[in-house]
């Protein structure tokens, strides 16, 4: 949504680029493959010159060595003399390559990077003259489990039916504290950061994305696009994330909260004990559903 508003470009995951759109050729937003696409083959241009002057699969192996969440103590301390230092250095050199060509073909002043692994933020804050803000958006952690036990369709691999990947309760419970968790350190150093909640979000889109522009520093905007629960949506140039990022035209916004009623209350009470510390301090209740109290 915010990728439709003057001066902002949404392009998805940023994060799974090189192994989703240079290696893999996964469906843009567009619905063209990336490599087809236009938009990215003049970013690409821009950046390196062309697919083919550009070693993708020696920047997946770059990328796994320097963008776990293991390594962010290794991020926040000087690392110029040693060898991750030197990945991390070469990393980030292409990244900025990246970013700045988005930024030129597409004539935006902000681009929206929807990756969700904080490894991955920090990365992007020791780049030197970029200005990166953080909209963290947390997500009740029951809805979050049920909604990775789901059978879902990736529609980006074009060549074949492929399933997202389904997760059980502990490990989606244990994923969504760790991450959430680090997310916080993100608070300090540069950039804004802001927290908000998706079911919000959700209830009242228009409204919490003109909280968002104004938080970010960017001028009011009008945001005809979004009518009461309905948002009308154009095409985009997301190269990875969910698979609503396909949805264009009129979509109706409304929270998601199937897990209420179809999540089990064994499933619902582990991951509301496996996170409830945080459950809590993001303002949610630690009813299971189905009407049953804790």
């Amino acid at each position: 949504m915010l990728g439709q508003t003057d001066g902002i470009t949404a392009t998805g995951e940023i994060r799974y680029i090189w192994i989703n759109g240079f290696l893999r050729n996964h469906l843009c937003g567009c619905g063209f493959p990336f490599r087809s696409c236009t938009f990215w083959r003049d970013v690409v241009a821009e950046a390196f010159g062309g697919f083919e002057r550009l070693d993708a699969e020696r920047l997946v192996r770059l990328q796994r060595a320097v963008d776990r969440l293991w390594r962010v103590p290794q991020m926040i301390t000087p690392l110029r003399l040693s060898e991750v230092g030197r990945r991390v250095g070469e990393y980030l050199s292409y990244l900025e390559r990246l970013y700045r060509a988005i930024q030129s073909v597409s004539g935006a002043t902000v681009i929206v990077d929807s990756s969700k692994a904080p490894s991955h933020a920090f990365l992007l804050r020791s780049i030197r003259d970029l200005d990166v803000d953080l909209v963290h958006l947390v997500r009740d952690s029951r809805a979050v489990a049920h909604s990775w036990r789901r059978l879902k369709v990736k529609p980006e691999v074009h060549w074949e039916r492929r399933y997202m990947p389904r997760y059980g309760p502990v490990r989606s419970a244990f994923e969504w504290a760790v991450m959430n968790l680090a997310c916080h350190a993100l608070q300090r150093g540069p950039g804004v950061y802001a927290r908000l909640r998706y079911e919000d979000l959700a209830a009242e889109p228009r409204a919490v994305l003109a909280d968002v522009l104004k938080t970010i520093g960017l001028a009011e905007q009008p945001l005809d696009f979004v009518r009461g629960e309905m948002a009308t949506l154009r095409p985009n140039h997301t190269v990875s994330g969910n698979p609503m990022r396909f949805e264009t035209g009129a979509v109706r916004v409304t929270p998601d909260l199937a897990w209420r009623t179809q999540m089990s209350v064994r499933d619902a009470r582990l991951v509301t004990a496996l996170t409830w510390p945080l459950l809590r301090a993001y303002g949610y209740s630690g009813s299971y559903g189905a009407g049953e109290g804790p």
